[in-house]
Formats: structure tokens, sequence, C-alpha cells
């Protein structure tokens, strides 16, 4: 999902939808208009788990002190994730972000579209082309044989 930091601490749950496919949603609105996210089916799946397992409240997420959940708990909550995960690397979550905008590129899905799941304007998609340097390789850059 392409969710800034604020519009995750943001959620409610009458932010989430499903459509007649039983496909989940998360229903923004953004500069007068209104914006629908695909949510994965497995992201789905444990946001209705934990929906019925907290119960319904006015947000969607909140910190230990049963206050809404803020931008600076995310980012703790990802840094711990990493250290507990024993990656050095001091990942944002603007780098996760980005991360998956330069997947959906290198995936071929169209600029335009890109531009809208992200809430991003498309004239400044091409920035995040060059983001991970291993997407730019050839394929028979993946490949590891050698002739010796």
């Amino acid at each position: 999902m392409h969710l800034q930091h604020s519009e995750v601490c943001s959620l409610t749950p009458k932010k989430i939808a499903l459509d007649g496919k039983n496909r989940g949603y998360i229903i923004l609105r953004q500069q007068g208009r209104e914006r629908l996210i695909k949510v994965p089916d497995d992201v789905m799946s444990l946001l209705v788990r934990y929906v019925n397992h907290t119960g319904e409240r006015e947000y969607l997420f909140y910190n230990k002190k049963n206050s809404v959940l803020r931008v600076r708990s995310l980012e703790t909550l990802l840094k711990n994730a990493l250290l507990k995960a024993e990656i050095d690397k001091p990942y944002t979550l603007q780098d996760i972000r980005n991360a998956s905008i330069a997947y959906m590129i290198h995936s071929c899905a169209k600029s335009n579209e890109i531009a809208d799941y992200a809430g991003v304007s498309d004239r400044w998609i091409y920035r995040y082309d060059k983001i991970i340097d291993e997407l730019n390789y050839a394929p028979c850059d993946y490949v590891h044989f050698r002739m010796i």
C-alpha cells in the first residue's frame, strides 16, 4: 500500500472497504477528490483480524498509552523491527515507500497509475527510477557464470 506516514496514523476503520469482488481498499480524500488505494489480500486479511481483535474504535492504530499513533511512533516501530531482524542499515519509512514505487516502475506499471496509487504527481515519478541501482541491471547481470 502506498500511504504517507500521516495517512497511516489517521486511518479509521470507516476508511477500509471491500468491493463487490471482496477486494480491499482504503478510501482517502486528497485535494478534493477521492483516492482509492487497493490493499493487497494478505494485508487486508491482517487488517480485518486486527480490527476484529481490537474492536471498532475511532482510529485504526493506537500506541501503548492508548493515544492515536503518531509518525514518530511509526518510525520507532520500524527502527525496533530492523534491530530485531539484525538489519544494520538505517532504513526509514520513506525508504520503503520509495523502493516500492521503484519496483512498480521496473515492473512496467504505467507512470500515471503509479502516481495515482502513491498519491504523487506523475511528473515526479521519474525521480524514483534510479533509487535502487540493482533494478537498472541488464538481465545478464543477474547470471553468475564466468568463462575462464
